[in-house]
Parts: structure tokens; C-alpha cells; sequence
């Protein structure tokens, strides 16, 4: 009886000890079947990435690893890169856990709560760009281009008229594209799906005219020719050639100041204004030309053409307007060469001396003096004019007579002379004869002149006293041509 009750307890030991291990069992195939419930089954192969027991957070973390290792290029016709990046730069990876979110639930209600058991092969797809439509990928282009480095747009090259000069002005090539036609691009890289499929690790994609490029630059053909007749206009080499020997050319910021240049869609303007070609000639006859010291009368007599002499008054000798008229014609014609200014004598000496066919020109170098009379020489005879060696020089200069007198005393610090005829020019300086001299002309006036005055033999100044008047024009020049 004692042997009967213990192989009962003995078996009964043993259920409860194989129904522990059942339970016991259960429990970690419960429990198992619990975990596997937040993740994918396995062998559960997505976009050909192994994803077994990875739950969708960490499933998008190894999807993204892998599209990292997948490279894009935008690319221009002519080879220059736009942007470079990796595929999953362009994932969205909280559409991504959501798409993988619901494929897992999708895949646990299909299989069951022991669907872990088994060993069927899973092979998924997830659309891994999930969300990215065009219109995000131009977000997300526009942040990446432009997030670090400020938009530049471009600037077309042009040409700058300045008020000193002008100035070719580069284009300016930027960094702007056009977002909306990259965006396009990478939208139809993507698979409908939204995933890659032909299992590249870098994808180029060549675009035509994705970069905003300025619309001319300095290889424009209508800019060039601009540039051209500009260059050409202002290279036109005009010289003036003062008559003392002096010679200035016109630099081309010279032309440039005195220019009229217009811009228009049809092409340049460009044309002197005479206003200011007559103010660049006045400042440079000025500097250069002489014209205030040194005077030059074209003479009545044709045998003796011109007579220099000085004179403090500058400004009238010179035709100043028609010297800027032929700068101003040499210009429109484009004509490179010399403009020999003209010298409008006649007038000059008319208008503010009264200058006309009778005039008194005494040359201090040759020491000589010619009279002409309504155009005729009547007199010509050598002089002695100031002594040079005691300063007593004679003044270069015109002049007229001011007055008249014969048989008169002229007194001084040093001298008390009677003269027969006296015709004062120049203050206490004029005509008069010298009884105590024996010659005239040469050299004598170097140590031995007058005081001044002009000291004439005695038959030439009483015809000279005899055929003149109070206002005729005295010339005292020192040199004569």
C-alpha cells in the first residue's frame, strides 16, 4: 500500500513538473511573440536592406545608412556642378518611420501572433522619399544652396559712363539657379515608390540652363561693339600745334571731358559739345600757347608776314572759337593729326588798339623800325632802343601815340636833351631824335642805348612827325621772324 501511494505522488510530481516547463515555455514564447509584435519579422528584407527584428525606428535608421552611401550630383550643360549630395539628404524620416510604422503592423496582422515561428522569406518595399513632392524638394534645395551662402543674383556686364571716365563693368555671375527646374529633376530621380531601383551608388543628372546666368557679359557682341567705337573715338590722335613751338595732344580722358556719349538700345552716341571742346582749348592755349607773352600779328605788308612782340593781356590773338571748331571736326570725323590753331590778328589789334593799315613796328633785335602808311611802308630805318646793360629797357608791347610836339626839352635825373620832334607811346617812352648820335642799329644799344626811349635819325622822324597822329598803333616786338 505504502509502495502504491508513492508512484501516485511520484506522477503527480512529474505533471506538475512538465506543466511548469509548458507554462514555462508558453511564458517565453508569449513573451517572444510580444517583442516581435513592435518589430519586423524575420528574414524581412526592405529595399534590399536586411531588416530583421529591427523595430521602424531603428529599420529608417539602416534604410537612411545605406541611401548615405548613394550619391546625387546636379550638374549644369557645361559640366559645373550645381549641388552634390547623398540620397538620404533627401529622405523625409518622419514620413520614412511612419511609412515603415505601418508596413510592420501590416505584416504582424497578416502573419499572426506566431508568425515569428515560421521561416518565410519577407521582401518589402517603403517609399523612402515619402513626402518629398516637388514643391518640399524645393524647400529643401532652396535651404541647402542658399542656407550657408547668401543668394547672389547675377549682373549683366555694362558699360559705365562716368563723369571722370568710363569703365567696362564685368558681369556678375552669382550663384543663383533655377530651384524650380532642379527640384523637377530630382523629383523624377525618385521612383514613383520612392526609392531607387536600378541599384547605382551615384546618379548625375545633366541639366540645361539650371544655373540663372547674367543675360550679357563682356563677350557680348552688341557690348563689344560699343566698346569698340568708344575705344576708337577716344584714340583719335589731335594734336594742337602752337605756333611757338609747343605741341599737346589731346589725351582720350581729354576727348572723353568734352564729349556728348549717350547710351541707347540702338547703340552709342558720341559727338563733341563745343561748349566745353572751347574750354579744354582755352586752358590748354593758355599753358601752353604763349599767347599773353608772347604775340603774333600778321602784318599788312605781304613780304613780311608775321611780327612777334609781347603783351601782357592773353586771350584775344587766339581764334579760340575757330580752333574749337576744328577740334570739334576732327573729332565727328574721326581725323587723328595736327590742329594748327589760327590767330585772328586783325581783329585783335582793331578791337582794342585800333589797329588797322598804319601802324609802327620797331623790332628791339634787329634795332630797326618800319612806318607803314594806309598799307605802304613810307619809312624804315635802324634805331637804338633802352640800354640793356643799365636796365633801361624798352618795353616789348603795343602801344599808340599819345601825343606830339616838336622843338622840346625832355629832362631827366641825368640829362636835359633837346629834341626837334617828340612822340611819346609808352608813359615818359616814345620817338624822338638824337642830334648827339652818329649811328643807330647794330649792337650799340647793349652798353651804349637810350634811357628808353626810341632814338631816331632825324630825316625818318620828321617824316614819320610829318605823315602821323595821335593814335597810331606802336608794335615793340622783340624779335621779328
Amino acid at each position: 500500500m505504502t509502495g502504491e501511494k508513492t508512484r501516485i505522488r511520484l506522477g503527480r510530481e512529474t505533471l506538475i513538473g512538465l506543466l511548469g516547463l509548458v507554462g514555462m515555455v508558453c511564458l517565453a514564447v508569449g513573451l517572444t511573440g510580444l517583442s516581435f509584435r513592435s518589430q519586423f519579422l524575420p528574414e524581412t528584407v526592405i529595399n534590399g536592406v536586411d531588416c530583421t527584428s529591427l523595430d521602424p525606428a531603428d529599420a529608417a535608421d539602416r534604410l537612411l545608412e545605406q541611401a548615405g552611401r548613394e550619391t546625387f550630383s546636379l550638374e549644369d550643360a557645361r559640366g559645373e556642378v550645381i549641388l552634390m549630395g547623398t540620397l538620404a539628404e533627401l529622405a523625409d524620416r518622419t514620413a520614412l518611420e511612419e511609412e515603415l510604422a505601418a508596413l510592420q503592423a501590416q505584416q504582424q496582422s497578416e502573419r499572426g501572433f506566431f508568425a515569428f515561428l515560421g521561416r518565410e522569406d519577407f521582401s518589402l518595399e517603403v517609399p523612402l522619399f515619402a513626402g518629398q513632392d516637388q514643391e518640399s524638394l524645393a524647400r529643401w534645395l532652396e535651404q541647402r544652396l542658399y542656407g550657408q551662402s547668401p543668394l547672389v543674383e547675377p549682373q549683366d556686364a555694362y558699360l559705365s559712363l562716368e563723369e571722370d571716365f568710363w569703365a567696362l563693368v564685368p558681369e556678375v555671375t552669382g550663384n543663383a539657379v533655377d530651384i524650380d527646374k532642379c527640384a523637377g529633376a530630382l523629383s523624377a530621380l525618385l521612383e514613383p515608390e520612392g526609392h531607387l531601383t536600378d541599384g547605382k551608388e551615384a546618379y548625375t543628372v545633366i541639366l540645361s540652363n539650371a544655373r540663372i546666368l547674367p543675360r550679357v557679359t563682356t563677350e557680348n557682341p552688341t557690348l563689344r561693339k560699343r566698346v569698340e567705337l568708344l575705344e576708337d573715338y577716344l584714340a583719335t590722335e589731335i594734336t594742337l600745334d602752337f605756333e611757338n613751338g609747343n605741341a599737346v595732344q589731346l589725351t582720350p580722358e581729354d576727348i572723353y571731358a568734352v564729349s556728348r556719349i549717350e547710351l541707347s538700345p540702338d547703340g552709342i552716341l558720341l559727338e563733341p559739345e563745343y561748349d566745353r571742346v572751347l574750354a579744354l582749348t582755352q586752358a590748354l592755349a593758355e599753358e601752353y600757347a604763349s599767347d599773353g607773352l608772347e604775340r603774333k600779328y600778321l602784318h599788312v605788308a605781304e613780304t613780311r608776314d608775321t611780327v612777334y612782340y609781347r603783351q601782357g593781356d592773353w586771350g584775344f590773338i587766339l581764334d579760340q572759337d575757330a580752333l574749337a571748331q576744328d577740334v570739334c571736326l576732327a573729332l565727328e570725323n574721326r581725323e587723328s593729326g595736327a590742329v594748327t590753331p589760327r590767330y585772328d590778328y586783325t581783329s585783335y589789334l582793331q578791337d582794342r588798339y585800333g589797329v588797322g593799315n598804319t601802324v609802327l613796328e620797331i623790332s628791339i633785335e634787329n634795332q630797326y623800325m618800319w612806318y607803314y602808311l594806309d598799307g605802304e611802308l613810307l619809312v624804315e630805318t635802324p634805331v637804338v632802343t633802352g640800354c640793356v646793360s643799365d636796365w633801361d629797357i624798352t618795353r616789348t608791347g603795343v602801344f599808340q601815340i599819345y601825343w606830339k610836339t616838336t622843338d622840346t626839352y625832355l629832362v631827366g635825373p641825368t640829362w636835359n636833351d633837346h629834341v626837334d620832334y617828340w612822340m611819346p607811346f609808352d608813359g615818359q617812352i616814345g620817338l624822338h631824335d638824337s642830334s648827339w648820335r652818329d649811328e643807330y642799329g647794330g649792337d650799340i644799344y647793349l652798353e651804349n642805348g637810350s634811357h628808353g626811349c626810341v632814338n631816331t635819325p632825324l630825316e625818318a622822324i620828321a617824316t614819320i612827325y610829318e605823315n602821323s597822329w595821335i593814335g597810331v598803333p606802336v608794335i615793340v616786338y622783340w624779335e621779328h621772324p
